[in-house]
C-alpha cells in the first residue's frame, strides 16, 4: 500500500517565507527568541490561511450547478437513483466523470455517490494550485461525504510529477492524497502481493525554470 500526499509543496512554500521573515527581521540576542516565536506563529497563520481558502474554494465548486449528459437515462423518483448509459458525462466545475455506464444516487437534493463504469471510465479535475490531474480505471465510485474517490480494475491516476497505476487507488479530492494498493493484514507475512495488484509509480522530474 502506497500514501501520498501533494500538500507538502505548499507545506515548504510556507516554511521558505517564513525562514525569510526570521532572516530579514533578526534582531539583537535578547530580542531575538521572541522574535522566533512571533514568526513561528505566522508561519501558522500562513497556514491556516491557506487551508481555510482552500476548503473555501471546495465548497464552493461542490455548491456549483452538475451537468450531465447520455445517450438513455432511467430516474426511479422514489428511491432518488438515476441510471445513464451511452457515452455519459457528469461535470461540476473543474471535475468530470465520464464512462458507459453510471448510476446517481441522491440524499437531501445532493447527490450522495456516483458509480462509474467505463473502458475505462475516467477522472479528471485540476488542483487549487493548477496541477492537473487524470485518473483512469474500469470502475469509478466517489462518495460526496467524504469526497473520495475509488479507481478499480487497472486503475492509473497521473499528476505532473507522477503516474501511480494499480488494480485499487484511492484518491481523497479534498486533501489530494493518493493510496494505492490493497491493504496488507499481516505485515510480518513473507507472502509477496501478486505481481498483478503491486503498485508501480513512474516520477517524472521537474524542470527548473531559469
Amino acid at each position: 500500500m502506497v500514501f501520498i500526499s501533494t500538500h507538502h509543496q505548499v507545506i515548504d512554500r510556507l516554511i521558505k517565507i517564513t525562514f525569510r521573515i526570521a532572516m530579514i527581521n533578526k534582531l539583537p540576542c535578547k530580542k531575538y527568541p521572541i522574535k522566533i516565536i512571533f514568526t513561528g506563529l505566522s508561519f501558522f497563520c500562513l497556514l491556516a490561511v491557506v487551508s481555510d481558502t482552500y476548503a473555501q474554494k471546495d465548497q464552493l465548486e461542490r455548491a456549483e450547478k452538475i451537468y450531465i449528459s447520455a445517450d438513455h437515462v432511467k430516474m426511479n423518483i422514489n428511491s432518488h437513483t438515476s441510471i445513464y448509459n451511452g457515452h455519459v458525462k457528469i461535470s461540476q466545475g473543474k471535475r468530470i466523470l465520464t464512462g458507459n455506464h453510471a448510476i446517481l444516487i441522491q440524499k437531501n437534493n445532493r447527490i450522495e455517490r456516483i458509480n462509474v463504469d467505463g473502458n475505462p471510465a475516467a477522472y479528471t479535475t485540476v488542483t487549487e494550485t493548477g496541477k492537473p490531474i487524470s485518473a483512469t480505471g474500469q470502475h469509478i465510485v466517489y462518495t460526496d461525504h467524504d469526497q473520495l474517490l475509488v479507481l478499480t480494475g487497472n486503475a492509473r491516476l497521473r499528476q505532473p510529477e507522477r503516474t501511480v497505476s494499480s488494480q485499487r487507488i484511492v484518491y481523497d479530492t479534498r486533501q489530494h492524497t493518493v493510496v494505492a494498493g490493497r491493504k496488507i493484514a499481516n505485515t510480518k507475512s513473507s507472502q509477496s502481493v501478486p505481481e498483478k495488484e503491486r503498485v508501480n509509480i513512474t516520477l517524472t522530474p521537474q524542470r527548473e525554470t531559469p
